[in-house]
């Protein structure tokens, strides 16, 4: 295949074109961290989020801002070059707010934040997530470099208790059929009204009834035949011991 001058130019074009949109394209800012464990009313938790190559996607002098709902939040904001320690802010507050400039030569920003769980005073047994808080949330100021919320469980001894009662009651009424609903969605009720103890001892009668439909003849009905069963073998035995009896006569 011969090569010409046009075909050679297009060819030299389309490279070109491939390595401007490589040097043009920049990676957004990697924004990474996980979110506290579930946690009880009042438990100290603490979370890092960190954010590499944080000029990626966001001009060369940009503020980044956080916020949560933990109490008494106090936080640590270190930026560093290449590993090495530009500078550190430690603030508390529900909200920070930390300048980055690239003539820094900032590579990573660390954001650790420590704080107590907020008190959890509205339950919802079907919507789990409406018992959630926030523990972190960071955006750019002014921009959308960065948007990303981390949120949480949150929960007390006692809707702890029962949520876990009503979700073993959940899987026993479902396999069996819907017996049980009904206490079952008492206790539910009673747990979104914040009544735990009542709600935990519906579902126990909820699981209870499922578990004895799932067993099969109920228990009466069992009762009655293991009495059948032991007249059927006390009346064999009888017989059996008259019919010796007579044998012995015979003799």
């Amino acid at each position: 295949m011969s090569w010409t001058h046009s075909s050679k130019g297009a060819l030299l074009g389309v490279l070109l074109a491939i390595s401007l949109v490589a040097v043009g394209t920049a990676a957004a800012v990697n924004v990474s961290g996980d979110a506290p464990a579930p946690a009880e009313n009042g438990t100290e938790v603490s979370m890092q989020v960190t954010l590499e190559d944080p000029f990626a996607d966001a001009p060369d002098q940009w503020t980044l801002a956080g916020e949560t709902e933990l109490d008494d939040a106090t936080w640590n904001i270190e930026v560093l070059n290449q590993g090495r320690l530009v500078t550190r802010t430690d603030t508390s507050g529900e909200t920070f707010s930390q300048p980055l400039d690239f003539e820094e030569g900032a590579t990573t920003v660390n954001v650790t934040v420590t704080g107590t769980v907020p008190t959890l005073s509205t339950f919802n047994y079907e919507n789990r997530s409406a018992e959630n808080y926030t523990a972190v949330a960071l955006t750019q100021a002014n921009g959308n470099a960065v948007d990303r919320t981390w949120r949480s469980h949150r929960y007390t001894n006692e809707s702890n208790s029962a949520r876990t009662a009503i979700d073993a009651a959940a899987t026993a009424v479902e396999d069996a059929g819907g017996t049980g609903q009904d206490d079952l969605d008492r206790a539910i009720n009673a747990y979104d009204a914040g009544n735990f103890d009542n709600a935990e001892s519906l579902a126990e009668e909820a699981e209870s009834a499922a578990e004895q439909s799932q067993g099969g003849l109920p228990i009466v009905l069992i009762g009655g035949a293991v009495v059948v069963l032991l007249l059927v073998v006390g009346g064999g035995y009888y017989y059996y011991q008259s019919q010796q009896g007579s044998d012995y006569k015979l003799q």
